[in-house]
């Protein structure tokens, strides 16, 4: 059993950080600042979804601003170019 609780501790952890990193590489700035804040946000929304965790109103005002920073990301500039998308 604490073969098992180890391995889940250590390989799937490994795993995740190792591609969030490698996606951050090739990130440019911007998208890896809004990547950085978007992981509490979706771990907080997995945690109300699937372990019935109540959130705040501090914390859903807070969840709006992220992705309210993120909505602005996508939002053509005046100048007529479209910013870039995370990639």
């Amino acid at each position: 059993m604490l073969g098992i609780v180890g391995y889940l501790g250590v390989v799937p952890t490994a795993v995740a950080y190792g591609a969030y990193f490698l996606g951050l590489r090739h990130a440019g700035a911007t998208a890896a600042a809004l990547a950085t804040m978007l992981e509490p946000l979706t771990a907080t929304l997995l945690a109300v979804a699937f372990h019935d965790e109540r959130v705040t109103a501090a914390g859903v005002g807070g969840a709006v601003l992220i992705a309210g920073a993120l909505g602005l990301y996508y939002v053509p500039s005046r100048g007529g170019s479209r910013a870039q998308p995370l990639r």
